[in-house]
């Protein structure tokens, strides 16, 4: 079975607000497979950017840690609003949580039958305010960029069991570019 390389897609239903994230992307393993490992919370630090831990507090509720390269970092606690084995889950961080977050993943057969099409959807305010925003924004570590990163290396991890990086190496230049050496 052939991977091809598929760039998250944005999907919306209805108005989107400027603070809500909606990407899409599809991996090629079953449903039950991408379902139980994002289920298990403590696995989303394996490729979730910035978040330096996860732990589950409850089936229902979990601690989370990030910790962005700025050095800026937020803790909090968010809790299960929704589930249906296979298909979805919802959550919300608590009441007086220091990060206001929501959202939901979705998770559905790909029309050809060969793989799992995730759908995330997130609501988030930022603390700082707007001269936070603009800053992580410019920094790529804003909550958009950084679900799609995060989807892209779901991707990866799934479908090939790590996440490529260029980080640590010399150069990140594209490998077509490079010359062929021949004998």
């Amino acid at each position: 079975m052939q991977s091809t390389i598929q760039q998250p897609r944005k999907f919306e239903t209805g108005t989107l607000d400027k603070n809500k994230s909606r990407h899409a992307i599809t991996i090629l393993r079953s449903r039950e497979q991408v379902f139980a490992f994002w289920r298990n919370f403590e696995n989303l630090a394996t490729f979730m950017k910035d978040v330096k831990r996860i732990q589950s507090i409850s089936p229902e509720r979990s601690h989370w840690e990030i910790e962005l390269k700025s050095g800026q970092s937020a803790e909090w606690d968010a809790e299960i609003t929704e589930e249906a084995y296979g298909e979805l889950i919802a959550w919300q961080s608590l009441k007086g949580s220091s990060v206001t977050t929501s959202g939901r993943v979705i998770f559905e057969d790909s029309p050809d039958g060969r793989g799992t099409v995730v759908r995330l959807s997130m609501d988030y305010s930022i603390p700082g305010g707007k001269l936070t925003e603009w800053a992580t924004f410019f920094r790529g570590e804003d909550p958009d960029t950084l679900t799609i990163t995060n989807l892209k290396r779901f991707k990866a991890l799934m479908e090939t069991g790590e996440i490529p990086t260029i980080e640590g190496q010399p150069s990140g230049r594209d490998e077509d570019a490079t010359p062929v050496l021949r004998h």
